[in-house]
């Protein structure tokens, strides 16, 4: 319980566990890359599924009880960083939901108190990618290389006949 002043009604801060799988829908729009580095815009909207919707601890008798599914629109902003072999991204997005996740419901003690609930997030996220230009030029130098040492092979072979046959025959 929070604390109370004289006139005022008491406060109580109740937790809601969540368990969200959520499915972005993304446009990204990226600028040219300068040197290591190249920043993005992201914007789009996000379907969210809530898995512990049903679970006992929102079942209880005095809490609230919200919806399973949940829309937004999401915006933000990133930038790729480029190492050898791969692509460090970090983000930050904010996600503001459209949808009403309060689901009233007569028997429950907070239902009647609260008009509507809306999400809203600000997610950090960092992706590692492989930087498929350094690695496809490090398989092709590899290429390179391999070929190189099998035609001096091959003419070390050669030479190493000729001069077997020279030996056999005397010369």
């Amino acid at each position: 319980m929070g604390s109370t002043r004289p006139g005022e009604g008491s406060t109580q801060i109740q937790s809601l566990p969540s368990t969200l799988v959520s499915f972005p829908f993304h446009l990204k729009f990226s600028s040219d890359r300068i040197g290591n580095f190249r920043t993005y815009l992201i914007g789009g909207f996000r379907y969210d599924i809530d898995l512990s919707s049903n679970s006992t601890a929102r079942n209880a008798d005095d809490l609230i009880k919200l919806r399973r599914n949940d829309f937004g629109l999401e915006a933000g902003i990133g930038f790729n960083f480029y190492l050898p072999f791969v692509a460090v991204s970090p983000e930050i997005k904010i996600s503001y939901g459209l949808s009403n996740m309060h689901q009233t419901e007569a028997a429950l003690k907070y239902s009647n108190v609260l008009d509507k609930i809306q999400s809203r997030m600000v997610v950090f996220s960092t992706q590692l990618l492989r930087d498929t230009k350094s690695y496809e030029a490090l398989r092709e130098q590899n290429e390179k290389n391999f070929r190189e040492q099998i035609n001096k092979y091959n003419v070390e072979k050669e030479n190493l006949g000729s001069i077997l046959a020279d030996i056999v025959t005397g010369k």
